[in-house]
């Protein structure tokens, strides 16, 4: 078990929905050990051999959106999604085949009445790729994720956040807490904020919550600070081939 900087990367394949505070890499992994022990005790005890940890809280940043050189952006999109199918206004013969001389579909308002209220639309990122920065075992990590992750954020379950295959890069350096340009790289607790220098960091976006997964057992809490909702990252292309 060796734990060293390291990058994952993956082709982002629908646009993400995140929530107020991005998917941490801490958590993902525990999510996913999770799914491969069926216990959350387990889960928990098996997550410090992929990760480093100081000061009880793991070596990993949140979700980072990867861009290239003078192409796509991190674009700000939306995404619409219809509720159950009826079985008696939905499911009828005359919306499922073609009708009329020239064999055209019925047409369906969705601009306004019944159907209108029936469409969801949330607000969702996308961008070349996604990475997450850490101190880990890469080699573990990536089969780990490739074997139970295959899509990220909320509403991951209905088509949001698919991703292609988890690649591992190593790193020369450390940014599992702070990125390369001196920002906050993940949920940090105020305690190790105060002892951290030349970190640009936003004193307003303080939380109260766990500073290690599971985090929604809200267990030993404490004050933290976020880090930037969206932030982006310069990535080079890489081909299948390459990384660990």
């Amino acid at each position: 078990m060796t734990h060293t900087p390291i990058r994952i990367r993956a082709e982002l394949h629908t646009s993400v929905r995140l929530g107020k505070i991005p998917v941490h890499l801490d958590a993902l992994l525990w999510h996913a050990l999770f799914l491969k022990t069926g216990c959350p005790e387990s889960a928990s005890d098996q997550l410090p051999s992929l990760l480093a940890e100081s000061e009880g809280v793991y070596r990993a940043s949140s979700l980072g959106f990867g861009t290239y050189p003078n192409e796509r952006p991190v674009i700000a999109t939306q995404m619409v999604t219809l509720g159950v199918m009826r079985q008696d206004t939905d499911m009828i013969p005359e919306l499922m085949h073609p009708t009329g001389r020239k064999e055209k579909y019925s047409k369906i308002q969705i601009e306004g009445g019944p159907y209108k209220n029936r469409l969801t639309k949330y607000p969702t990122h996308h961008a070349p790729e996604i990475f997450w920065d850490a101190i880990g075992d890469g080699v573990a990590i990536g089969k780990l994720l490739n074997f139970y992750v295959l899509a990220v954020g909320l509403e991951a379950n209905r088509g949001f956040g698919s991703v292609g295959e988890f690649q591992i890069e190593e790193l020369k350096h450390d940014h599992s807490w702070v990125t390369e340009t001196g920002e906050l790289a993940r949920v940090l607790p105020y305690r190790i904020i105060e002892n951290l220098e030349s970190v640009q960091v936003d004193t307003t976006q303080r939380i109260v919550g766990p500073a290690k997964p599971p985090y929604h057992h809200q267990n030993n809490l404490e004050t933290c600070v976020t880090p930037a909702r969206v932030r982006k990252q310069p990535l080079i292309k890489r081909s299948l081939s390459q990384g660990i």
